[in-house]
């Protein structure tokens, strides 16, 4: 449903463009676009387990970046047609769609179900804790690279390191690198397990920090590479010790919230901005701020999580 409901509304502004319509539609859009957030997140936590759930995980991470590449050149080539071409873009659910129909099967999960009936038939206090300390890391991971992805423009020429065209090569950096993280996920849970989020979250701000202070183009370069392969594998494990510890009957209502959390983060970053902004309107301290708020939050959230362990 929240598939045909995105790629329905997606694509409306390219047959009808009133103001009242396509406002309408982007509501729609924006209720299935949150109807399938969590779910192509859970689906992978429902139906698999242990290390085959954590290379979905992050194949799942790698894929998201891919995808909007795809789209976001798609986007590209449509606009030679005019902007209301651009919709067409949206088009591309249509095909997960059918894809989804015809190859994700549904009696496993059914049974999983059932031996599972005797567990939780809700979410305790404990669960809900856990998912409120994941869903605030979630807020600011994404929060701060939505941030310094609208910021990073503007400091590369305050600082003279480059222009709106170099930007542009930066942040595209900065997006593909997530393929990678996707990829060595599974590798990266092996070896840190549950302080994975600890050290991705401390290597993100990190990353903020060095593009903060780089006095060349390449540490700017090198500053995003660190900062987006954190941020991708930061994100992903927040669903991942989800998956891990909320029941599997349980997993589409958590996950719901901890998407919800990254939505939050999203939806307050002008906020954030603007309330930095009142202090300085220097780039360097913005995202200096920044690197130095999610490294304390990432320091402060797996406290709270060892004390539940």
């Amino acid at each position: 449903m929240g598939l045909l409901i995105l790629s329905l509304s997606g694509t409306a502004p390219f047959w009808y463009q009133a103001y009242p319509f396509v406002f309408g539609t982007r509501i729609l859009f924006g209720l299935g676009l949150g109807m399938i957030n969590a779910k192509a997140i859970s689906i992978i936590s429902e139906r698999y387990q242990g290390k085959t759930r954590i290379q979905m995980l992050g194949l799942r991470g790698s894929a998201e970046v891919v995808g909007a590449s795809l789209i976001t050149l798609a986007v590209g080539q449509l606009l030679a047609f005019g902007w209301t071409a651009t919709f067409l873009a949206y088009s591309a659910g249509f095909l997960v769609l059918t894809l989804y129909l015809l190859f994700v099967p549904y009696g496993k999960e059914k049974k999983e179900v059932k031996k599972k009936a005797k567990e939780a038939s809700r979410l305790t206090r404990e669960m809900k804790g856990l998912i409120f300390i994941l869903a605030i890391e979630a807020a600011v991971v994404v929060c701060t690279n939505t941030a310094i992805t609208i910021r990073i423009p503007s400091l590369m020429v305050e600082r003279g390191l480059g222009d709106a065209q170099l930007s542009s090569f930066v942040l595209s950096v900065m997006q593909l690198i997530g393929i990678v993280a996707g990829v060595s996920f599974s590798f990266l849970i092996s070896i840190f397990k549950e302080k994975l989020l600890l050290w991705s979250g401390i290597t993100f701000g990190l990353g903020q920090i060095v593009i903060a202070l780089a006095p060349s183009l390449w540490v700017v370069v090198a500053g995003s590479i660190l900062a987006g392969f954190a941020y991708s594998v930061a994100l992903t494990t927040v669903f991942q010790l989800v998956s891990e510890r909320i029941p599997a009957k349980l997993l589409n209502q958590a996950t719901s919230f901890a998407v919800l959390g990254c939505s939050f983060g999203a939806f307050t970053t002008p906020f954030v901005l603007g309330a930095i902004g009142l202090m300085t309107h220097n780039g360097m301290l913005v995202f200096t701020i920044l690197g130095g708020w999610l490294i304390v939050t990432s320091i402060f959230v797996m406290y709270l999580l060892q004390k539940r362990t």
